[in-house]
């Protein structure tokens, strides 16, 4: 008999608790897809940021080169 009378309350208790369970597992997944998002993001800017840099290493050396021409 009191199995019979529990039974209810446990289905309920083991219902919400698989809810929060999956509800907890989609919150996980969305946090590492922000997190991957960002180190996407990091990564695209820190490529943009390096590619700048060779453009103005290169730009200065071919004025230092165009300098040192002029002198001769």
């Amino acid at each position: 008999m009191g199995l019979i009378t529990y039974a209810p309350i446990i289905y309920i208790a083991h219902s919400a608790c698989a809810s929060l369970k999956r509800e907890r597992e989609r919150e996980r997944e969305r946090e590492r897809e922000r997190e991957r998002e960002e180190r996407e993001r990091d990564e695209r800017e820190r490529g943009e940021r390096e590619r700048e840099r060779e453009e103005e290493k290169r730009e200065r050396d071919e004025r230092e080169r165009g300098d040192e021409r002029d002198l001769y």
